[in-house]
């Protein structure tokens, strides 16, 4: 088995292991919805930990939270922070940041683009986090209709 069959098989384990925990469908894109809205939202840095935090502190799927804390990954989650940052900047009243300049006037964006895109984030991270619960429900559903195959090892 070379490498990436290797990952493969380690990632139908993890996604299976993910439906197992606490395997109602419910449950499941609760906790899906609960990391896709840390994905979205200015807490990088801190997902992993904040979401296994609220998974426990809520008992939903702490594997599973993690996981979609992460749906977002660099090259996705700089446009949603753009967005974010534009949005909030639209609902204060003020300029969006247009980013330009020395490293002095792009510290000093950054710092005001900071209460804009906490903002930004409060609108849209919830919006994500329904759409990604909402998709994960009937994925999951299916799954617990087929029934969960047991885990293959590596």
């Amino acid at each position: 088995m070379n490498w990436l069959q290797r990952q493969l098989v380690r990632l139908r384990n993890l996604w299976r292991r993910a439906l197992a925990e606490n395997a109602t469908p419910e449950r499941f894109a609760y906790a899906v919805a609960l990391g896709a809205f840390i994905s979205a939202g200015p807490f990088w840095g801190v997902r992993a930990p904040l979401a296994i935090a609220c998974a426990w502190a809520t008992r939903l799927n702490r594997l599973t939270a993690v996981l979609a804390s992460h749906i977002l990954f660099v090259p996705l989650v700089i446009p949603v922070w753009a967005l974010e940052v534009r949005l909030g900047a639209r609902l204060l009243g003020r300029v969006p940041p247009s980013w330009h300049g020395d490293a002095t006037a792009r510290l000093a964006e950054i710092q005001a683009a900071l209460g804009a895109w906490c903002l930004g984030a409060a609108i849209l991270a919830p919006l994500f986090a329904v759409a990604c619960g909402a998709l994960a429900f009937p994925l999951a559903r299916r799954w617990q209709a087929r029934g969960v195959r047991g885990v293959v090892r590596d």
